[in-house]
C-alpha cells in the first residue's frame, strides 16, 4: 500500500497538472477552496481524479467533507486501503484438494 507521502506527492502532481496550481502551495494543510480557490467544478475533476487513482467513486458526501489538501490525501488512503482488503486472498479458503 502506498504511504502518506506517496499519495501525497502524486496528488501535488495531478493538482499542479490539471489545476495549474503552484507546487509551493501545496502542503497537507492548505485549503482546497480559500487557499488553492477550488470550487464545487473543480471538485468534480478532482473527484474523476480519485476515482482514476483509487478505482473507488467518491460519494457526495465524501467530496463535501474534504476541506483541505490533507483531508483528499485521507481519502485516498481509505479507498486504498479499502480496496486492498478486497482483495486480499481468504486465509480459510479452501485449496482443492
Amino acid at each position: 500500500m502506498k504511504t502518506r507521502n506517496e499519495i501525497l506527492a502524486h496528488l501535488q502532481a495531478v493538482m499542479v497538472e490539471t489545476f495549474e496550481l503552484d507546487p509551493a502551495d501545496l502542503t497537507e494543510d492548505a485549503d482546497l477552496r480559500e487557499t488553492l480557490g477550488l470550487d464545487s467544478i473543480d471538485a468534480v475533476d478532482m473527484a474523476v481524479k480519485i476515482q482514476e487513482y483509487t478505482g473507488k467513486k467518491p460519494s457526495f458526501v465524501e467530496l463535501a467533507q474534504l476541506s483541505t489538501l490533507g483531508d483528499v490525501v485521507g481519502l485516498i488512503q481509505s479507498h486504498l486501503r479499502k480496496s486492498s482488503e478486497v482483495n486480499l486472498p481468504n486465509e480459510h479458503a479452501s485449496t482443492g484438494s
